[in-house]
């Protein structure tokens, strides 16, 4: 007999792909992002990413790929990245809060978003954009462990949602 259920489940895949063909990204007539959308041809299917990014040889230059340098210092130890990333993984959506400044920050950065990047490719779409910002700026107010006194709290602040803002903006405006 066929059963139905629900289930939590978290899902996080990084999704990998060359132009094809054995052509190089700087032969391409298109450029950046665009050229998700020769990888991927189904509209739909581009809009069920959170994000995109594209790389080239030529996004750092050979000279600096090949220098010499040393290993910097780890801003925090083994022992405490795993604890950090133990309690970025407890956290439930409800022990995730958003400043009120946080959520009016991330409404404006979600129009700006919208407005700056063609729909064409549907990866900024006004609809979705501000869960795609939301996602990115937990990221980064997890990896700073900003939380609340009690440290059960995530919080998401301005500085966390700008953050967010800026990667999208450098990513998307290749």
């Amino acid at each position: 007999k066929a059963a139905s259920g629900e289930f939590s489940a978290r899902v996080r895949s990084i999704w990998l792909a060359n132009p094809g063909q054995g052509e190089l990204i700087s032969e391409l007539p298109d450029s950046g992002i665009e050229l998700v959308s020769r990888i991927i041809d189904q509209p739909e299917d581009i809009a069920r990413f959170d994000m995109a990014l594209t790389v080239t040889q030529s996004d750092v230059p050979a000279e600096q790929i090949n220098q010499i340098c040393e290993v910097p210092e780890p801003v925090y130890s083994k022992e405490i990245s795993q604890l950090l990333l133990k309690w970025i993984y407890s956290r439930t959506p409800e022990q995730i809060m958003f400043t009120r400044e946080a959520l009016d920050y991330l409404i404006q950065l979600t129009f700006w978003l919208a407005d700056k990047y063609d729909p064409s490719i549907p990866l900024v779409e006004i609809n979705d954009q501000k869960t795609r910002v939301a996602k990115l700026a937990v990221s980064v107010a997890a990896q700073v462990f900003s939380t609340d006194e009690t440290y059960e709290y995530l919080v998401v602040r301005p500085e966390h949602v700008h953050a967010a803002g800026q990667l999208f903006d450098i990513w998307y405006s290749k």
